[in-house]
This record gives structure tokens, sequence and C-alpha cells, in this order.
């Protein structure tokens, strides 16, 4: 189960990670093991910051389109990147996510991480015209199928499909728009090739239409950790992963920086089922968006700190 993240910083997870060394001690753990932990879990380089988007830098809201990123934490962003490597990981399209931050110099996976951008090179994880083909036939069925259903919106994020419920006006809405991309999946002319290389994903409030393949954030950021080791030219274990999200899409992201010892934090009320049952990957949760930020402004002031 994850930890609730009470004094919202950095130090405050490091502190305790040097306590559960001391813990290893006094269990009787060998001097090499120790040694192992805090070396893989306490690292004294700077975090790399791997940053989702909706419902973590900007507030939740019900129609996609109208999400906004506060002025606070652009100006945050502005003022951490010369300190930190940050990367936005997000089911949004790269362009339109990266417009919506609108810092420079960040690095961006848009698309669920099907498309990244380091250092202004674009990388695609996927080159596969049968399953854009897809992708652009079943967003045409389902928008000719729900387009009399209030509430539900549509959008076509490159590399995945978006398929909101939230502001339909009634439950039998909300059945109908999840009946109905089931039954084009599984029961159209095309549904063959759908199941063969599409997949359905459940997110807050929305179905997700992705390849059905073995990539998603998790592997974006291991793409991502992988290419920032080579340019740095240092290992794992001389830098510390810090993702912070708020989706079960981000945890596969969760689940890729625990291998490197690195730090998973969900944003989620504390009686969230992913909190209450322990279902998250995530050592530690925040509640909202505004202790995203005090978090992240943590870091501004160790590193301050570091260089007086």
């Amino acid at each position: 189960m994850p930890q609730y993240l009470q004094n919202l910083s950095l130090h405050s997870i490091l502190s305790e990670r040097r306590a559960k060394g001391q813990q290893l001690h006094s269990s009787g753990e060998s001097t090499t093991q120790i040694d192992h932990h805090l070396t893989t879990s306490v690292s004294p380089s700077k975090p790399v910051l791997f940053l989702d988007f909706d419902g973590t830098l900007a507030p939740i809201v019900a129609i996609p389109s109208d999400a906004r990123m506060p002025n606070q934490t652009r100006a945050l962003l502005s003022k951490l990147k010369s300190q930190y490597d940050i990367f936005i990981v997000s089911g949004r399209e790269r362009s339109d996510v990266k417009k919506r931050v609108s810092v420079d110099g960040l690095g961006y996976a848009g698309s669920h991480g099907f498309e990244i951008e380091i250092n202004g090179e674009i990388y695609e994880a996927l080159q596969n015209k049968s399953i854009r083909e897809d992708l652009d036939r079943m967003f045409g069925e389902i928008t000719e199928r729900l387009k009399n259903v209030k509430g539900c919106i549509l959008e076509h994020n490159n590399w995945s499909l978006s398929v909101h419920y939230r502001c339909c006006e009634s439950e039998d809405d909300v059945d109908l728009v999840k009946h109905t991309v089931t039954d084009i999946y599984s029961n159209s002319s095309h549904s063959q090739s759908y199941s063969q290389h599409l997949k359905i994903s459940h997110g807050k409030k929305v179905l997700e239409i992705k390849p059905n393949v073995d990539w998603h954030k998790g592997k974006a950021v291991e793409h991502i950790m992988e290419c920032y080791k080579k340019e740095k030219n240092i290992e794992y274990g001389e830098f510390l992963p810090v993702y912070i999200g708020d989706d079960r899409t981000d945890e596969d992201a969760f689940s890729q920086v625990q291998c490197v010892n690195g730090v998973g934090i969900i944003v989620a009320d504390s009686d969230d089922k992913r909190i209450v049952e322990g279902e998250t990957k995530a050592h530690y949760y925040v509640h909202n968006t505004d202790e995203v930020v005090t978090f992240l402004s943590s870091l501004l002031q160790e590193s301050a700190e570091e260089e007086e």
C-alpha cells in the first residue's frame, strides 16, 4: 500500500529510504547487502522527472480540450528545467500536450508513449500501416454510432483513441457508450482485424483503444532512461527516476521506475480503491495537482540548499 507523502518533498522520501537501510542493518543483513540497498535506492544525483499531464500537472476537466495547466505550474517547470531533466508522459498526442505545457527544453512521450521527443528528435515506437488504418477506421465507426449521444467525446491521439463518457447525461448513456465500443471491436465487419491489431483498456471515465503490442508508458520511460544513460554516460543508480501520474495507464510506468529503484507517486484521494486496496505500483501518493506543485516546488528549495 502506498504511503501518503505527508511532507511533500523528495527529502522525506530519501530520509525514509535511509531509515529502511538502517533497519536492514539491525535485521542482520550483511554490509554488502546494506551498501547495495543504499546505493541503489538513495541516489546522490538529482532526480529525473517523469510527469503525466491530465490529473497531474493540469486538473481533470469535463471536456478534455478545455484542460489547462495553471500559469503557476508553467512558471515552476520553467525554473525546474534548469536544475532537473523533465519528461512529460501523456496519453495525448505529443504535439497537443507539448502545446498545452508550452515550456521549452522538456522531453515528451505522447500517445501513451508511442511518440517520443528527446532533444528535439522524434522517435515513433511503431510503424505499422495496418494498425494505423484500423485506428482510423474504428474512430470513424465509433464517431458515426455515438454521434447522437450527448456528452460522449472522442479523441484521436495519433496512435490511440480515447472515448470519454464523463459528461454523459445518464448511466444508460454510459452503458451505451461502453457497449457500442465493445460491439464495434468484437462484432463489426472489421472485428477480426481489430482484435488482432488493437486492444481496449479502461481509464478514468474513458475507454482507451491502443495498438495491441507490448508498448505503453512504462516502455516509453524505459526507452527514455536508456537514451538518458547514453547521453550522460551514466548507469542506473547514478540518477533517480521519479514518476508522477494519476491514471491506470501510469501503472506500467510506476512498475518501470520501481525496477530501477526509482520513485512512483500517484495522484489520488485517500479513499481511492487503488490506495485502500494497494492496487497501485506507486510507492507514495498525493491528493491533487496542488500537492504535485508543492512537491515540485520543494525540489527547487532542496536544489538551492545544496548549492549553498
